[in-house]
């Protein structure tokens, strides 16, 4: 396993994790100098190292299979914007230090997200985290199954930017829902497809490696999405064209900051905003389409 380090501008923080969320990497750990901490992004857990100078740069580490740095690192399309470097670990120890930090989310009382190596029953969403794909502790995450626990969403769904599939497998073994689960990340597409046979949901949920658009219309009850803010804004015509009337969408990952941006491309595209939620900078918005 590599860990690979990007140093970058603290200006590029934001875009750079959104990025990471979008391809599917929700558990990262990012070294912040003037802080001095060392955040895991999985469950709030924060680590205090020594003081240091000021630094107008942050740190983020990533984790990876040797064949999936390069992609990994053309995808991310940072260029000229960060320092790379890579180095080799023990994969046993990356493995062993997941288990210090991934342990159960309780969404609700039908709903639990449970890491493959602790006690589960049938109805709990078993993650097995592996790369790191999707562990249900992002904000963003969270409040996309937060509501998918709300809305029971039935019927068919489209999940755009699966990750993990911790979206569409939750919304399968809540309402039965069937789910065309879309990834354009080959690094995604794995651990989805482990999770989905993990928890006994092949039959309900699809994992289709590919752009959503690039396929033949089809009509959905409810569309799940939790990328990158102008993604979802650029999709959102898409989005209108696969929804049923009165249908429910449910978007996250978006920082605060564009919100207003996401919430005019519904308004535009006939989607009534029907609730949102904040956590920790970030945004999920709810809508029903009126089209």
């Amino acid at each position: 396993m590599i860990e690979v380090s990007l140093k970058v501008n603290r200006n590029l923080e934001d875009e750079i994790t959104t990025k990471l969320i979008m391809f599917g990497i929700t558990s990262f750990e990012v070294i912040d100098d003037n802080l001095s901490d060392s955040l895991k992004i999985s469950e709030k857990n924060w680590d205090y190292i020594d003081k240091k100078e000021k630094t107008d740069f942050i740190t983020f580490k990533v984790y990876l299979e040797d064949d999936e740095v390069q992609k990994f690192l053309e995808d991310i399309d940072l260029k000229d914007e960060c320092v790379i470097s890579k180095k080799s670990i023990e994969e046993k120890d990356y493995e062993n230090d997941w288990k210090n930090y991934f342990h159960t989310i309780d969404v609700s009382n039908d709903l639990k997200v449970v890491p493959l190596w602790e006690e589960h029953t049938d109805s709990d969403v078993v993650i097995n985290p592996g790369m790191a794909f999707g562990t249900g502790s992002h904000e963003t995450t969270y409040m996309c199954l937060k509501e998918i626990d709300k809305y029971r969403p039935d019927g068919k769904i489209l999940d755009v930017g699966t990750g993990s599939g911790i979206l569409a497998i939750s919304a399968a073994k809540l309402s039965g829902a069937v789910v065309d689960a879309y990834e354009i990340d080959a690094l995604a597409i794995k651990s989805a497809n482990q999770n989905v046979k993990l928890n006994n949901v092949e039959e309900n949920v699809n994992i289709i490696h590919g752009d959503f658009r690039d396929y033949d219309i089809k009509i959905y009850d409810t569309i799940i999405s939790n990328i990158y803010a102008e993604t979802l804004c650029e999709m959102m015509p898409e989005f209108s064209k696969r929804i049923k009337s009165q249908g429910l969408i449910i978007l996250s990952g978006i920082v605060n900051e564009k919100e207003d941006m996401v919430r005019d491309a519904l308004q535009k595209n006939k989607f009534e905003i029907v609730s949102s939620n904040k956590q920790n900078g970030w945004s999920e918005i709810t809508g029903r389409f009126n089209g």
